[in-house]
């Protein structure tokens, strides 16, 4: 007896459903089921489409009920077992049949795949294209719903002017909108001394926002966002009291803007003193720009973003195997004219010769034609690359962005001075690979930890390095910021390309001015 599913025949490269994978044919449009998989990333995805034998797992399961009994008490006796005690406790209230519920709480948690379908030999798939949806997102209710002929979908007492792409549901007052297409929207909260500052910056937000956007490389001629024409919401309003309290006391000591963890990173595989796989990484964004921004290669676009696999051998790198470049483009170039200009002119000019494998791989815009990117493509937040902000998983991270807080928060300035710690220590000599870890409790200025985990590289014991960095550094709020120089406006180089390994006035965080202090607490 066969327990069958049906799969539903994929038409594009979804990843937010599972995949079944169908084996040997056992009749005439069914096959034995060789494998379940879990939702897949695009790339993956796509590899199944190409394949053509993977059917989306759809949920939908037709065998006997005595087979699916023999099954379940085979892999699964606990949740046959719940379910006969179940039915033997029932109540019968007319037409209506109610288990015990007690009963049926013993059961394990766990759905049919996982306690029969992925384990039973006798399974089969049937893929069917049915135009099925499980609508299990808004982006298919929204490509299911009949649209107008801007894009937008209506549902309920909507008004739209001058809108496009948008989906609305109203099930009771009406909703309007007007001209939402490209659009903006700044919120914070932030708190200045002069009187009147906070309504001059307020108001200054719109013309801000227009030429970061201008400065980054959008325009109106090609899809994105128009600086000129998108609208900006402005929704920033004044600091919190009870905060701005435990921050700035009454005693006049400056206290941390917030709890958490922040942590530091530097080792020796670098002149910076950075893991070499985000220095590259960085540096071949630095050069997309540069591409860009200079016109070499003119139909570049700014949606960029840059991956490198390193191999490793007893901890030390000795060769890039892997490089990953999605760069947005425009223009009337094909797919090999852009592999063949990425990988000469931006990435070997990067990655020299020396450090390349054998057979390292460029994988130049792997999901495919990347035009529609920027605001256009993803709408996210800033600060949510957190990872690519720092040291691209070399060491752990608190979990705090950096981008738009003061140096009062220390998510911000505790990670720079975590990370001012750690390239000192190792310019000192001290180890040659180190973490640096801080932890604050909210409103209080000390650090209610500081750790220093050399890896075993250190040259001395461990305690005498906590030691020395608790001596030789400041860091309180008020120590990181006035010895960083920190109430500057310095911020903005630090959107793009990392926050570590970067050199210049604004970046005092990369300092080694502490390297002999730190010898000297040693000896």
């Amino acid at each position: 007896d066969w327990l069958v599913t049906f799969g539903i025949t994929p038409d594009r490269p979804e990843t937010g459903y599972g995949y079944i994978r169908g084996g040997e044919s056992i009749a005439d449009g069914a096959r034995r089921v060789e494998r379940f998989v879990e939702k897949p990333d695009a790339i993956t995805a796509q590899a199944y489409l190409d394949e053509g034998i993977y059917s989306w797992n759809a949920g939908i399961f037709l065998m006997r009920a005595g087979a699916f009994l023999d099954a379940l008490g085979h892999y699964a006796p606990a949740m046959l077992a719940a379910a006969r005690a179940a039915m033997d406790g029932a109540v019968r209230e007319g037409a209506y049949i109610r288990p015990s519920a007690d009963a049926f709480m013993a059961s394990p948690s766990d759905s049919i795949d996982y306690a029969v379908m992925e384990k039973a030999e006798n399974v089969a798939v049937v893929p069917v294209d049915m135009g099925w949806s499980d609508i299990g997102s808004w982006d298919a209710l929204y490509e299911l719903s009949e649209k107008d002929t801007q894009g937008n979908v209506h549902l309920g007492d909507v008004l739209s002017l001058d809108s496009a792409r948008c989906m609305v549901r109203s099930e009771g007052p009406l909703v309007a909108l007007s001209g939402v297409d490209d659009l903006v929207v700044v919120a914070g909260e932030f708190r200045l001394g002069p009187l009147g500052a906070f309504e001059t910056v307020r108001d200054e937000l719109d013309g801000m926002v227009r030429r970061v956007l201008r400065e980054t490389g959008y325009n109106a001629g090609f899809p994105g966002i128009d600086p000129e024409t998108c609208e900006v919401q402005n929704r920033v309003h004044g600091q919190s009291a009870q905060i701005a309290k435990g921050v700035e006391r009454e005693d006049g000591i400056l206290g941390a803007g917030d709890q958490g963890l922040m942590f530091g990173y530097a080792c020796d595989e670098t002149a910076e003193l950075m893991p070499l796989p985000i220095q590259l990484a960085h540096r071949l964004m630095q050069r997309q720009h540069q591409l860009r921004s200079g016109g070499e290669l003119a139909w570049l676009r700014p949606d960029a973003k840059a991956q490198v696999t390193v191999r490793y051998r007893d901890d030390r790198p000795v060769a890039v195997d892997t490089v990953v470049i999605s760069t947005q483009l425009q223009g009337d170039i094909s797919d090999a004219d852009i592999e063949r200009e990425v990988i000469a002119r931006l990435i070997e000019p990067v990655v020299p010769p020396v450090l390349r494998c054998a057979d390292i791989r460029y994988l130049v815009n792997p999901a495919g034609r990347f035009e529609i990117g920027g605001p256009h493509g993803d709408t996210g937040l800033t600060g949510r690359k957190i990872v690519v902000d720092t040291y691209g998983g070399s060491c752990p991270h608190g979990g705090g962005a950096f981008s738009g807080k003061d140096p009062t928060k220390v998510d911000r300035s505790a990670a720079y001075a975590a990370r001012w710690v750690a390239k000192n220590l190792v310019a000192a000599g001290l180890a040659r690979r180190v973490t640096v870890q801080l932890a604050y409790a909210i409103g209080r200025p000390d650090p209610v930890s500081i750790r220093v985990d050399a890896h075993g590289s250190a040259q001395v014991d461990e305690q005498r390095l906590e030691t020395a960095v608790r001596e030789v550094f400041d860091l309180t709020p008020a120590g990181i910021i006035r010895d960083l120089d920190l109430r500057r406006p310095i911020y903005a180089a630090t959107a793009a390309f990392g926050h570590f390994g970067r050199s210049g006035p604004g970046f005092s965080w990369e300092q080694t001015n502490r390297v002999e202090a730190l010898q000297r607490a040693v000896a």
